[in-house]
């Protein structure tokens, strides 16, 4: 078994960067599985930190999945990238 982390900060994007990535390594056979997540930012009312959400898809190459009897719930099918920090508007 190998892992790792990567780590992708794009602010309010940052899951959808996250799930597009971990679905290109998936479908380029560098992975089998993968977890793919993100919580958004934090605030604090008085003392305590509060989380405005979070959450984690599992990724799975088709093969595998059918092999293991998991679940599948959807298809990652297409997915694009990209980032309007620098538009003219």
């Amino acid at each position: 078994m190998v892992a790792g982390h990567l780590f992708i900060n794009r602010l309010y994007t940052t899951g959808v960067h996250d799930i597009s990535h971990a679905a290109r390594i998936v479908a380029y056979d560098d992975a089998d599985v993968l977890l793919a997540g993100h919580r958004e930012r934090q605030y604090t009312v008085g003392h305590r930190w509060f989380w405005r959400g979070s959450g984690v898809m599992m990724l799975e190459e088709y093969e595998h999945a059918k092999r293991h009897g998991s679940k599948i719930h959807a298809e990652a099918v297409r997915f694009d990238i990209s980032s309007d920090a620098y538009h003219m508007t």
